[in-house]
C-alpha cells in the first residue's frame, strides 16, 4: 500500500471516529434532556405525541425573549390573577421540586372535571379528566419548565 493511500485511509479513520464521538455526545444530550410527553383524547378522537425535550431548549434559545414574555402574558389574560406576581414563587417551587421527591402537588375536583398535578422523579406531569369525554396528561421534564421560567422572568 502506498503511503498517500495510507495517510487517506488513516485520515478516514480519524474522521469517522469524530463523527461517531459527535453522534454519541449529540445522543447522550438529548437523552439527558429528557422528553415531552403529551396525549390529548376526546370521544371523537385524538393526538399522542413524545418529542425530545431538547426540541424546546431549541425553541427558546432561538425564539427572542420578548415574544416568549408577550407568549406567557397573552396566556394569563384570561386569569383573574396577575400571573407575574406569582413568577418568584413559581420558579422557588420549581427549583424546590428538583430536589425533592415523587409528590401530588395538587388535586382539584370540580363539577366538570378532576385536575391532578405530581412530580414523578424530575418529571412534571398534569392530568386531567373532563366529564364531556376529553382527557389530557401531560409529562415534561422540570428542567425544561425551568428554562422556560427563566426566560420569561429575564
Amino acid at each position: 500500500m502506498s503511503r498517500s493511500t495510507r495517510i487517506v485511509l488513516l485520515l478516514l479513520a480519524a474522521l469517522s471516529v469524530v463523527v461517531v464521538a459527535a453522534v454519541g455526545v449529540a445522543t447522550a444530550a438529548v437523552y439527558r434532556a429528557g422528553r415531552i410527553d403529551v396525549d390529548v383524547a376526546t370521544d371523537g378522537g385524538g393526538v399522542q405525541l413524545a418529542l425530545p425535550a431538547v426540541l424546546a431548549d431549541i425553541a427558546l434559545a432561538v425564539v427572542p425573549t420578548g415574544v416568549v414574555r408577550r407568549a406567557a402574558i397573552d396566556a394569563s389574560r384570561d386569569t383573574p390573577v396577575d400571573a407575574a406576581q406569582w413568577l418568584p414563587a413559581v420558579v422557588a417551587a420549581i427549583e424546590a421540586l428538583d430536589a425533592a421527591g415523587d409528590a401530588r402537588l395538587l388535586e382539584v375536583r370540580s363539577s366538570d372535571a378532576h385536575v391532578v398535578v405530581e412530580q414523578r422523579g424530575r418529571r412534571l406531569l398534569l392530568n386531567i379528566d373532563a366529564d364531556d369525554g376529553t382527557r389530557v396528561r401531560l409529562a415534561l421534564p422540570l428542567r425544561t419548565v425551568r428554562r422556560l421560567l427563566d426566560r420569561i422572568e429575564t
